[in-house]
């Protein structure tokens, strides 16, 4: 740990709080999204979010009936048309097909939520807040981070509030 940086004098240094942070050791019982760094890290987000991560975070709250119909017609014809084998295994189709508007709308708010995660694990970092997209395209994905999840709940809450699916 010492030859990382992480560890000086039996401390732990400035630069393995990042990493402190993503693992957040449950026995440890770390404060993440009350800590001041934390809070300066979403208002400096929400401050200088680039237009075109705006545009998509926009994109991805928006659910309107447009969406709803398509959403519809794509489990509407994958009920009626499912492929027969999947690795190996052969699917079995409902004779009735339950669909609703309720169900398909927890749908899409369940996949653009992971969209939502997606697009900070790619764009966001702690250290450099929004990455540029040169930049984004060079850097190491960090999936399922539980910083850059929590920093998507954060962000989302203060400038969606009206969309809980997305916090």
């Amino acid at each position: 740990m010492t030859a990382l940086g992480l560890l000086e004098n039996g401390q732990w240094t400035k630069h393995a709080e990042a990493i402190l942070w993503r693992e957040n050791p449950s026995e440890w019982n770390l404060d993440v999204v009350g800590h001041p760094m934390f809070k300066r890290a979403v208002e400096t987000a929400i401050e200088t979010m680039p237009p075109d991560i705006q545009a998509e975070l926009d994109k991805l709250t928006r659910i309107d009936e447009v969406a709803l119909d398509a959403a519809m017609e794509r489990e509407r014809n994958a009920h009626e048309n499912p492929p027969q084998r999947t690795n190996g295994l052969t699917l079995f189709r409902t004779k009735t097909l339950s669909l609703t508007r309720e169900k398909v709308a927890f749908g899409i708010q369940f996949d653009r939520k992971i969209q939502l995660d997606e697009l900070f694990f790619r764009h966001w970092r702690l250290a450099d807040g929004w990455l540029s997209p040169t930049d984004a395209k060079r850097a190491l994905n960090i999936f399922h981070d539980p910083l850059a999840k929590a920093m998507r709940r954060a962000v989302m809450g203060r400038i969606f509030p009206e969309t809980p699916f997305a916090h």
